[in-house]
């Protein structure tokens, strides 16, 4: 008995459509427990680091390389997902008397497009195509790209 197992060449292709990048309130997170200012106000440099990831929705299930795909086709300041770093960069002060805590605004690229895949068969070529929508980081070296800020309570 003899089987054949048939060969394929799979082919993937991201097109963007329409895409911008800006800070994305929605996802913002606290990098800091609630801070007091206390009498005289107060500052602070450190807080903990948080994961932000891509948000890639299609009208397929989405496998890693497909994924993979997309954030290669916009670029390489732009990940499937990054860390914030624990430090700001800069201090932050807290107002006198009054308690915030500090906040992480990632830097994102929404994109639109199709993707489309190519798959050569032994027996003919099949062209599947998706449309993608969703959110993809940037980076600013091995971090996430963002804004810091204090929010008031």
């Amino acid at each position: 008995m003899t089987f054949c197992i048939p060969l394929y060449i799979r082919t993937v292709k991201y097109q963007e459509s329409s895409g911008n990048t800006y800070l994305v309130y929605s996802k913002e997170y606290a990098v800091t427990g609630l801070l007091q200012g206390g009498q005289d106000g107060g500052s602070i440099s450190y807080g903990q680091s948080q994961t932000v990831s891509e948000t890639l929705t299609a009208n397929v299930s989405l496998s890693a390389s497909y994924k993979d795909t997309i954030v290669a086709t916009l670029g390489v300041s732009y990940t499937k997902s990054a860390e914030n770093s624990s430090s700001f960069g800069m201090t932050i002060n807290i107002g006198a008397g009054k308690t915030a805590r500090i906040m992480f605004v990632p830097m994102m690229r929404h994109t639109n497009g199709v993707l489309t895949v190519v798959t050569e068969y032994n027996n003919g070529t099949f062209t599947d195509t998706y449309n993608v929508s969703g959110f993809v980081p940037q980076k600013v070296g091995a971090y996430a790209d963002g804004l810091y800020y204090p929010k008031y309570q």
